[in-house]
């Protein structure tokens, strides 16, 4: 409801809600991006529809607990929903300045970060990190605890397909982060119900 949406203090929405719901009326104050690893993908809908809010944000703030790029060019998607127009109105833009580009052959090949000095300086203004024990010590540290559930043959053959479809979208122009994000769904709907037994006993 665009009217509900307006007269809100406070908007809460998922990323699949954000993808159809560009409202131009809309001006958010914050926009607080949680699980933001999942915008890895700058040309996904999700990513667009973000960056759609975020345009016209007072300000943005993006958080993930997720460590996932080991290339500088993977930042750009976060750098851009943060700071619009600001990082190059486009991936291109943003790898042809920091990261080391090199013509070959077949096109463009990036590397490690290039004009590192202004990376770092550009990077500091508007990056975080926050550690969990430095941020707060009193609090008990995260415990896992693994179960172990056997697949049935059924899974098995349902998982053999999902990762036979993700072997041919990377080939395409899919992202890593997106096709593993995937197969996680794929093993998580197999297994939810299993899981929730283990846990009631």
């Amino acid at each position: 409801d665009v009217q509900a949406m307006l007269r809100a203090d406070v908007i809460f929405g998922h990323y699949d809600v954000v993808v159809h719901q560009r409202v131009t009326g809309v001006v958010p104050g914050t926009l607080i991006v949680d699980e933001a690893h999942l915008l890895s993908n700058p040309k996904s809908l999700r990513s667009a529809g973000v960056r759609f809010f975020a345009g016209s944000a007072k300000r943005v703030i993006v958080l993930t607990g997720t460590p996932l790029w080991n290339k500088t060019r993977g930042l750009w998607p976060l750098l851009a929903t943060t700071n619009p127009g600001a990082w190059g109105g486009k991936p291109f833009q943003f790898a042809q300045r920091y990261c080391s580009p090199v013509m070959s052959e077949y096109g463009w090949v990036y590397g490690e970060t290039s004009n590192v000095e202004e990376w770092r300086l550009r990077r500091d203004e508007v990056v975080f990190e926050v550690q969990w024990d430095v941020e707060r010590p009193d609090l008990a540290p995260t415990q896992y605890r693994f179960v172990d559930l056997p697949l049935h043959i059924d899974m098995v053959t349902t998982l053999d397909i999902a990762a036979n479809e993700l072997r041919t979208d990377l080939l395409g122009e899919d992202s890593t982060i997106g096709a593993i994000g995937r197969y996680r769904r794929a093993t998580s709907a197999l297994k939810v119900g299993d899981v929730v037994d283990a846990a009631l006993a």
